[in-house]
């Protein structure tokens, strides 16, 4: 079997009608067995997300949406839609991740007749800490006697990486800005406060400590190469990841920029290992 794995954090794309009418036509064009999109929705606008599923089924896809459980207050993009082509005929259902919402997807092969899990996740921006209690919480929850998938925005990049050493040297210069909750509520733009914020995430999430959990239970990333694809116009980290045990990567793509996202799409075409 050969399975189609695309992700993308979308960054609300599906709250507006133009940027998801980029969104359909880039699953036009690659026509995924399987999508994973996070932060998929702005909550003031989530009567747009079940024209969305509509506008799936039409093209024949099951689709799932979960909302994120943790409440951290920002009460934005909160959305995580899996959809799945409906030939699969795939069993879905909502997993918490320790409070954070995630959906795992159950296909089978018709021809080997193994089972796939799949599972789609958006592991929290926001700590090392959280990540990596997500992530065991994750573990406890895959079988081990069958082909996984972990697909989506894991915020974390490989520690090893080129890109993941010059990242954590941002950690110094987090150190030396003003702290994020010196600023006022809800402030834009730039400022010594908001960057020293950002960097500090950014390094952190250089640390790779919650993907050398997840490697350690036997899943691979399916871009050995490790290529950027946050930072969508020019990529700087690998945030997005396809990862996969005991099955095979026959081709993995970065996807070209799509002005709806700080985020590049990613996809990995799959195959079951037969003995």
């Amino acid at each position: 079997m050969s399975l189609d794995v695309l992700a993308w954090n979308v960054k609300d794309s599906f709250s507006d009608e133009a940027r998801a009418a980029v969104v359909m036509d880039l699953i036009e064009a690659e026509q995924p067995d399987v999508a994973v999109f996070s932060e998929a929705y702005d909550e003031s606008r989530d009567h747009l997300m079940s024209a969305t599923q509509i506008l799936f089924a039409d093209k024949g896809y099951t689709t799932a949406y979960g909302s994120y459980d943790d409440d951290d207050g920002r009460k934005d993009r909160h959305g995580l839609l899996t959809i799945a082509c409906q030939e699969l005929e795939p069993l879905t259902k909502i997993v918490n991740l320790a409070g954070r919402s995630a959906m795992k997807l159950s296909v089978l092969d018709p021809i080997s007749e193994l089972l796939i899990d799949l599972y789609g996740v958006h592991l929290d921006d926001r700590s090392e800490q959280n990540r990596l209690v997500q992530a065991e919480s994750l573990l406890e929850l895959v079988d081990q006697e069958t082909p996984a998938v972990i697909a989506g925005d894991l915020n974390n990049m490989h520690r090893q990486d080129r890109r993941a050493l010059e990242l954590r040297g941002l950690g110094l210069v987090s150190r030396l800005l003003p702290k994020p909750e010196h600023t006022t509520a809800g402030q834009k733009g730039f400022s010594l406060a908001r960057m020293g914020g950002i960097t500090g995430r950014l390094s952190a999430m250089a640390s790779g400590i919650t993907l050398k959990l997840l490697e350690s239970a036997d899943f691979v990333d399916a871009d050995p190469s490790h290529a950027a694809t946050w930072g969508a116009r020019i990529p700087l980290a690998q945030l997005d990841h396809v990862m996969v045990r005991d099955l095979g990567v026959v081709d993995f793509q970065v996807l070209p920029y799509y002005p709806v996202s700080d985020h590049r799409p990613i996809v990995a075409k799959l195959q079951t290992i037969t003995s």
